[in-house]
């Protein structure tokens, strides 16, 4: 499997049922349609490279200063604009963690150690992390790249560990960037804002916009927002993401049914792929984190599903999929099929007709 690869890229094979990229099951929302629809006279012209209105509305939206955000071509471009900006020398990553943040932190020529989490914590993010971030002789960073909820397992950092982490990191000068791009499927508020403390969310997941790219990010460091907004191309925000970003953050009821549907439909799968024999790992996203003793990305491809074989992650490898919670209808399908896998099917009319 490709190092860097990720889930979504179904463009090569034939699939009808996509849970390698956790997206949206709701789809896109029809506030969102109705603005790319009734905005396309404007596709002609060269989108705002600073994005006001989008800021403007994100700065409401976050209750921050508009020259805290900065928008970019989804959040994994303004990481690499955010490295090649601060230009650190050594990185600290949690792992297992999104994979982009290797790759973009190799690029930018620094050095990357990681924090491994443990399989005794469930690969929740524990306070051993914070004897990396003080031990200034062996590891020595400048900066600390987390993701909260985690891909691929999905937990949240604890706000105390958090505390905790924020002060290390203020205590010895270290950036600290809290990837943040599946929080809108969790019923917590952000954390803090501080001076070395850099936020990155998206569109992508929470507003099922992964097509037309679209992230922020929040820092209070303004004359790093500066250099950022002026690294790489000018106009990489397009007309057609900054209209449907406006019209998202007004979709208030379509978020609060997205917890609802992601909440009851997790806590089905979980119990069902359980009750199948998989490990499910704790999560607090719209994916669980498994492991089969069976392969299963093979077979499932041939029936036409897709999951994220995670086998490319560091501290996990063969054996570990990463798979999206999406409506009941094809999670029940994915069910049967891993029960079939499993020679479990005589099971499917009972156990998994199931509804919580």
């Amino acid at each position: 499997m490709e190092r860097y690869g990720h889930g979504g890229d179904i463009y090569s094979r034939e699939i009808i049922y996509d849970f390698s990229a956790s997206i949206n099951p709701l789809g896109l929302p029809d506030g969102v349609r109705q603005a790319l629809t009734e905005g396309m006279a404007q596709y002609e012209k060269y989108p705002d490279p600073r994005c006001r209105a989008l800021v403007q509305a994100i700065s409401d939206e976050e209750n921050v200063p508009e020259e805290y955000v900065v928008c970019g071509n989804g959040a994994s471009e303004l990481l690499y604009k955010l490295l090649q900006v601060k230009r650190p020398k050594r990185v600290l990553l949690a792992s297992p963690c999104f994979v982009e943040y290797e790759k973009a932190v190799i690029e930018c020529g620094a050095d990357v150690c990681y924090y491994e989490r443990k399989q005794e914590q469930q690969l929740r993010l524990d306070e051993g992390i914070l004897s990396y971030i003080s031990d200034r002789k062996k590891n020595r960073v400048d900066m600390v790249i987390l993701c909260s909820p985690n891909n691929p397992n999905g937990d949240v950092i604890a706000p105390g560990l958090m505390s905790q982490i924020i002060n290390r990191c203020i205590e010895y000068g270290i950036t600290l960037v809290i990837d943040q791009c599946f929080i809108g499927f969790v019923d917590m508020d952000v954390y803090p804002q501080y001076d070395n403390i850099i936020v990155l969310k998206a569109f992508t997941k929470l507003y099922a916009m992964a097509g037309l790219r679209l992230g922020y990010m929040l820092s209070s460091d303004t004359e790093m927002n500066q250099k950022i907004w002026q690294t790489g191309q000018c106009w990489s925000v397009s007309v057609p993401a900054q209209l449907a970003g406006l019209a998202a953050l007004k979709e208030k009821s379509y978020v609060e049914q997205t917890r609802k549907v992601i909440r009851k439909e997790r806590m089905w799968l979980a119990e069902m792929l359980s009750e199948i024999g998989l490990k499910v790992y704790p999560s607090e996203a719209n994916f669980l984190l498994v492991y089969s003793q069976l392969a299963l990305a093979d077979a499932l491809e041939k029936k036409g599903i897709a999951i994220r074989d995670c086998s490319n992650f560091k501290e996990l490898g063969e054996g570990y999929y990463r798979i999206a919670v999406r409506g009941h209808a094809e999670n029940a399908v994915l069910v049967r099929e891993i029960g079939n896998i499993y020679g479990i099917e005589e099971r499917t009319d009972t156990v998994w007709q199931k509804q919580l």
